[in-house]
């Protein structure tokens, strides 16, 4: 019975071994070719040409943003489907898996807030209170974010 079980055994682990991970190896990823990017960004517009290769994606033509055609554009470590491309506070994602609907970009926006602040304190009945009081203006930074636009251009 032992040697039965030991076969039966093997043959399920060497099944399973040579299975592998079917999803990855079939995953299917955006086509080589030419793609258009726009994205509406807090007070402009970007847009641009991705230039998908085998194994590479360049920022080939960028307006907006204060944002040069590769700039920096470099692979995500965990993720090698995820590729990133910086400029002037605009961060874009491109996920070649699908560039259409998983691509998106950020961008950190100065903004502009108030509050009010106490200006003069006075003791009353034994504990401390505020006397005044002004309105103070303060900038602090706010990330906004968003699907990028992405369509096939050309192969």
């Amino acid at each position: 019975m032992r040697p039965l079980f030991a076969i039966l055994t093997l043959a399920t682990v060497i099944a399973c071994a040579s299975a592998g991970n079917s999803t990855v190896s079939s995953q299917r990823l955006a086509a080589e070719g030419s793609y258009e990017f726009f994205a509406s960004v807090p007070g402009q517009h970007v847009r641009g040409i991705l230039r998908v290769g085998a194994d590479t994606m360049i920022v080939a033509e960028v307006a907006g943003a204060g944002c040069l055609p590769s700039a920096w554009i470099r692979q995500e470590q965990r993720d090698p489907h995820v590729f990133y491309y910086g400029c002037t506070g605009l961060l874009i994602t491109f996920d070649r898996r699908d560039l259409v609907q998983l691509s998106k970009w950020s961008f950190s926006i100065p903004v502009q807030k108030r509050r009010e602040v106490c200006t003069e304190r006075v003791l009353r009945n034994g504990r401390e209170v505020c006397s005044r009081t002004s309105i103070q203006t303060y900038e602090t930074t706010e990330s906004r974010s968003g699907t990028l636009q992405v369509k096939r251009a050309s192969p």
